[in-house]
């Protein structure tokens, strides 16, 4: 049987197929430097401001790829293979227990770098808790939105 949409949701919530003239909007108002409330009560207001902001993560993610020549990735690949045991070996030691480099990267590759930050978070909430300190920055919580992460 075919998934329905939701009818529980509020009219101005339901799923609405994204179209190109959407894109373009979507993009423009984001470089003009507005929130995504703002630019869901502007321009999209059968939508959430979350859906907008994940529109705007795979457009960007899209547009990224788009950029990459094959010569590109080959020049990263090699200055990967170079360094990934200088990158990794000093997060295994952090970790203690002679944890080997290779378990590492390929736990964190396995997990995704999104979730291994979720992960992140979450201990230095679960710290404060214990600490009893709730007023801290998050150094963990940095945004991240320029990384491609």
């Amino acid at each position: 049987m075919p998934h329905q949409p939701s009818t529980n949701l509020p009219p101005r919530h339901r799923a609405i197929k994204w179209v190109s003239k959407d894109d373009a909007k979507l993009l423009d108002a984001r470089a003009e430097g507005k929130n995504w409330q703002q630019i869901q009560d502007e321009h999209f207001p059968t939508k959430t401001p979350n859906a907008c902001r994940k529109r705007h993560e795979r457009l960007i993610e899209g547009r990224r790829g788009e950029e990459w020549t094959a010569e590109d990735l080959e020049h990263v690949g090699r200055a990967y293979a170079e360094s990934r045991k200088h990158f990794w070996s000093p997060i295994a030691a952090a970790l203690g227990q002679n944890m080997d480099w290779k378990a590492v990267e390929k736990k964190v590759f396995e997990k995704g770098p999104k979730a291994m930050l979720a992960l992140s978070r979450a201990l230095t909430r679960r710290e404060r808790e214990v600490d009893g300190d709730m007023d801290l920055d998050d150094e963990a919580d940095e945004d991240d939105s320029t990384s491609g992460v």
